[in-house]
């Protein structure tokens, strides 16, 4: 299959819907805020240093995560939640670097990923909290 941004926008969305729907089926708290249009940005202007310090501190060099050490950390918690407010601060309409596109959309898919498994952590799969 080849991927493009259709496929990566599609996965986003199956991952937002996890977010904000629990397992009885009634509406969650949605991640990140409802920014004003002037307060909107390009995707260049993104800065995804918070992620990658807790992909890093999280994520061991085999790609697996700390899930147990991350879901007790309420401040990094907390760090996970403003990325993501962070991210819904971008303009889907701004004109943005290919590169700046494909790192906002890559990074939104895991992060909302990693938020929604924390959320319902301890948990054996992703696929059970439909």
């Amino acid at each position: 299959m080849k991927w493009t941004l259709v496929s990566s926008v599609t996965l986003f969305v199956v991952a937002m819907g996890f977010l904000f729907f629990n397992r009885q089926g009634s509406a969650k708290e949605p991640l990140g805020s409802a920014w004003p249009a002037d307060r909107l940005v390009s995707m260049d202007r993104i800065d995804h240093s918070t992620y990658d310090v807790l992909l890093k501190k999280y994520v061991d060099r085999d790609g697996f995560v700390n899930y147990r050490g991350w879901s007790s950390n309420a401040q990094d918690r907390q760090a996970l939640r403003s990325y993501l407010s962070h991210l819904s601060q971008a303009s889907l309409s701004a004109a943005a670097k290919k590169e700046s596109q494909l790192a906002f959309w890559i990074n939104a898919y895991n992060a909302v990923t990693l938020e929604g498994i924390l959320l319902e952590y301890p948990t054996d799969s992703i696929r059970n909290h439909t």
